[in-house]
């Protein structure tokens, strides 16, 4: 996977960053779920406005293109500050010994009525590593909603047998852009392409469920043990715990490479924290976990790593040797 160079981040006014950033951060959830973003094997039904019936599988030859669309079928309007649509990202899983991803079109639906002023954060092509990362967010005057293509992709064949497309870190969010509303998303369904065999009639398309909150794990305090009459007792080292680093400033306490909030787990937040530092000069709370590019800095580049690490491609150091 090769993620876009930052830099054009930085042609972009501090709101219009952060609104970006918020795709991933905002935990709020606009009332009216969407019922389905789903893979269309077959795109030639849909339109940017519009979606035909769903193919779940294409059968092509080995070396044969063809185009696929990730698809939207409920944006509700836009009304009272919350729906309509104005970004998106996603993942899209395949299996990269038999397909590559060689072009894709994210200004579908989002671009449908005009005035477009795009922001795309989607990875280079052609990717080729099997997690082809989608992002995409509209700062236009329009504000579109109800059913169409989000983003039309390419792929093309290049080995014999069948490979699933999966959708994971499937995101939306609406048109308030100075408070994004993520959707909740009732159905996520993905597809197959077959090469040079017959597609599985018959099988369900793909259904990504997300992994339950881990439950916080109890620490368990131990009991001192009593020092025999007449000897010095020994200082009790300090542990550190497992994956975490430990500060190098009284100020900033101990916590995990990514923790930039200081709130003892990496998400989304710790991002917008970075990102907040850089364009607004906002105070970054512990400042040495946000720099996970082990540069001695704290960047963009330390964001767009978070950013990876919590969409599965990317993996965060432990510490900084």
């Amino acid at each position: 996977m090769r993620i876009r160079p930052f830099a054009p981040l930085l042609l972009f006014s501090a709101p219009a960053l952060i609104a970006a950033v918020l795709l991933y951060a905002a935990t709020s959830a606009a009332p009216a779920p969407i019922n389905r973003v789903a893979v269309d094997a077959n795109s030639s039904g849909n339109s940017a406005t519009a979606i035909g019936a769903t193919q779940i599988c294409v059968s092509m030859s080995n070396g044969a293109s063809t185009t696929i669309d990730v698809i939207v079928d409920s944006v509700p309007p836009f009304s009272s500050n919350e729906g309509g649509i104005a970004g998106f990202n996603f993942i899209l899983h395949y299996d990269p010994a038999r397909l590559k991803v060689t072009a894709y079109d994210n200004e579908m639906l989002l671009d449908a009525g005009g005035g477009t002023n795009p922001f795309d954060f989607t990875n280079v092509v052609p990717d080729t590593d099997g997690n082809f990362v989608v992002g995409f967010a509209d700062f236009g005057s329009n504000i579109e909603n109800g059913a169409g293509v989000l983003s039309r992709i390419t792929l093309e064949a290049i080995g014999a047998g069948t490979s699933p497309l999966t959708l994971t870190d499937v995101a939306l969010t609406d048109g308030n852009t100075s408070a994004p509303n993520t959707y909740v998303v009732q159905n996520i369904l993905g597809g197959e392409i077959s090469i040079d065999t017959a597609c599985s009639m018959g099988s369900p398309p793909a259904t990504f469920s997300p992994s339950p909150t881990p439950s916080a794990t109890a620490t368990v305090t131990p009991t001192p043990t009593p020092t025999p009459v007449g000897q010095t007792p020994s200082p009790t080292p300090t542990a550190t715990p497992v994956g975490q680093t430990p500060s190098p400033s009284p100020s900033e306490p101990a916590t995990v490479k990514g923790d930039a909030d200081c709130s003892g787990v990496v998400l989304g937040p710790d991002a917008l924290a970075i990102l907040l530092n850089a364009a607004l000069g906002t105070p970054l709370p512990c400042p040495n976990a946000a720099d996970v590019t082990c540069n001695g800095l704290v960047n963009l580049g330390d964001m767009i790593l978070i950013l990876s690490s919590l969409g599965g491609t990317a993996t965060l150091p432990t510490t900084c040797a």
